[in-house]
């Protein structure tokens, strides 16, 4: 909302969308690896005014590592996994790969998508992650 304080929006309502906006655009900037450098590019392509790019970008950097550090305490749940496939992170992103996972809601049975970007340095430290969340996972199924 701090971002919105100056703005000629009328409304309660307007504001809200515009926040909605704005916390979406981080978000994915956030979990797609973009760097406010990156960002504030794309939203200069897409027509974004300088300042309003700048003022994202800017935001983006300050607010990543209260992001990472929710995502790393908070983790992610996924329910039945059905596939996971491995690709190169998508063009503007720099040592990264892109991990999709497909999975079925367990209760009820649809399926989803997620795709995480990881930096390549930290390939290795999940896959052991995953190997010993596996472990416990087939040692809890045999009690």
């Amino acid at each position: 909302m701090e971002i919105l304080k100056d703005t000629s929006l009328s409304s309660r309502d307007e504001c809200a969308r515009a926040a909605a906006v704005l916390r979406w655009t981080l978000r994915q900037a956030h979990r797609n690896n973009c760097s406010g450098v990156q960002l504030a590019r794309d939203l200069l392509v897409l027509g974004v005014p300088r300042a309003h790019a700048a003022a994202l970008a800017e935001t983006a950097d300050s607010t990543r590592e209260t992001y990472e550090g929710q995502v790393k305490s908070a983790g992610f749940m996924i329910n039945k996994l059905t596939d996971a496939t491995v690709s190169e992170g998508p063009e503007g992103t720099v040592e990264t790969v892109k991990l999709t996972l497909h999975s079925d809601e367990v209760f009820s049975g649809e399926q989803k998508m997620a795709e995480l970007l990881i930096d390549k340095t930290q390939v290795g430290t999940l896959l052991q992650e995953l190997k010993k969340a596996k472990k416990i996972m087939d040692e809890l199924d045999v009690q």
